[in-house]
Formats: C-alpha cells, sequence, structure tokens
C-alpha cells in the first residue's frame, strides 16, 4: 500500500510538473503574439486591411494605386462608356470667389470674368455620380493625375473621370482613380489665388473643394437663385 500511494503521489507530481511546463511554454509563445498585436503598425493587420477588400491599396503603399471603392476593370469600363447624360454650367469656387475654368493654354485656374467663354463647362455623366469635366471652349477634359496634380487634357482617360458628390449648397469633385488614404480624399479644388491646388493636400469639407453649380446662362447674375444640383 504505500508503495502504491507513493507510486500515485509521484505520478500526480509528474502530471503538475508537466503541466506547469506547458503552461510556461504557452506564456512564453503567447507573449510575443500579443506584443506585435498591441503594436500600432502590424504588418499581420495592415495585410488583412488591405486584403479586405483585395485591390485596396493607397499612395502610401504604391507609386500608382487605385481606390479600393472602384476596382481597376471597372474604371477601365467607365472610361470607356458612352455619356449618358451632360449638361453646360459654370463651377463657382467658394474660396477663390472665382469661377473655374479651362485656359486657352489649357491651365485649369479661376477666372473673375463671369461671361468668359472658358469658363464654360460640360459635366458629362458617365454613370452614377462619376463624371467628366469638359471645358466647352477648348475642348479639353480636366483630369487629375497619380501625384495629385489638376491639367488638362484633349484624350479623355481614367484619370478624367471624378466622383461627383452632391452637398446641401456645393459640389465636390475627387479623383475615382487615385485616393491619398481612402477613396476619394484627392480632390479638385481652386486655391484663393485662383490657381488650382494639389490633390494630396485636400480633405473632405475644405472651403477649396466647393463649388457652387450654375447653368451657364445664368451665371451672369451670381449670386442669384438658380443654383443646380448637378
Amino acid at each position: 500500500m504505500p508503495v502504491l500511494k507513493e507510486g500515485k503521489l509521484y505520478s500526480r507530481e509528474v502530471m503538475m510538473n508537466a503541466y506547469t511546463l506547458v503552461i510556461v511554454l504557452f506564456s512564453l509563445c503567447m507573449c510575443p503574439a500579443a506584443a506585435l498585436i498591441m503594436q500600432k503598425s502590424n504588418p499581420f493587420l495592415d495585410a488583412w486591411r488591405l486584403q479586405k477588400p483585395s485591390h485596396r491599396v493607397n499612395l502610401a503603399q504604391s507609386n500608382g494605386p487605385l481606390c479600393p471603392m472602384i476596382p481597376d476593370p471597372e474604371i477601365g469600363d467607365i472610361a470607356s462608356r458612352k455619356p449618358s447624360f451632360q449638361m453646360e454650367v459654370r463651377l463657382y469656387g467658394l474660396k477663390a470667389a472665382a469661377w473655374l475654368q479651362v485656359a486657352a493654354d489649357g491651365t485649369v485656374n479661376g477666372t473673375l470674368n463671369t461671361t468668359s467663354e472658358f469658363g464654360k463647362l460640360q459635366l458629362i455623366s458617365m454613370g452614377r455620380e462619376v463624371i467628366r469635366v469638359k471645358g466647352v471652349a477648348t475642348g479639353r477634359y480636366i483630369a487629375m493625375n497619380v501625384n495629385g496634380s489638376i491639367y488638362s487634357t484633349a484624350a479623355p482617360s481614367v484619370e478624367t473621370i471624378f466622383k461627383h458628390t452632391s452637398h446641401s449648397s456645393y459640389l465636390s469633385f475627387a479623383s475615382a482613380k487615385f485616393c491619398r488614404t481612402v477613396p476619394y480624399d484627392m480632390f479638385l479644388a481652386l486655391g484663393g489665388n485662383r490657381k488650382t491646388r494639389n490633390g494630396k493636400t485636400t480633405k473632405v469639407g475644405q472651403k477649396t473643394v466647393k463649388f457652387f453649380c450654375f447653368l451657364s446662362q445664368e451665371s451672369n447674375r451670381f449670386p442669384g437663385t438658380r443654383f443646380v444640383s448637378c
């Protein structure tokens, strides 16, 4: 009987020691993992975020990304569509207190001339809330490249596609292809010096990204009551 008791006691001690060893090993393995999870920049979580959806990338991680809301094939499809609707308007920049124009030399800037032919713009609908902005006099499209620079081009492309958002009293236009950190965070903007601002320096709610939209024949009555919610 004492031998059996000693045997049982011995077995119990072995089991307790083994159990303690397992707990220690588990703790040693989990501590680095916990520390990694607590880090502000976690490569595993970052990779998961980029993969949900799988095409989610931004300017901080590549040279020419797509906004996650519109995958590349869809942007190409939008760019090749026939326009569904177009409207001739003038866009009044709130910050610049000037009319957006595509000048004779192709420069996109602001003008104080209310009746300037270069301030006549066509909003060309390419689908739901995606448009092109075209200068009527020059026939050139307003575009934004991967660096956030605003320019005009005679050939429409994916860089001439903008996400159009109607707010309570103004409009904003963000690049549909390029983004800085989140979709549609690089805006067409007109600064106080009546020059366009780089899209990387813009954000939602800034005065520079706000435009009032008027039918072109009504613009010489600004500030009138004929606001168009384009």
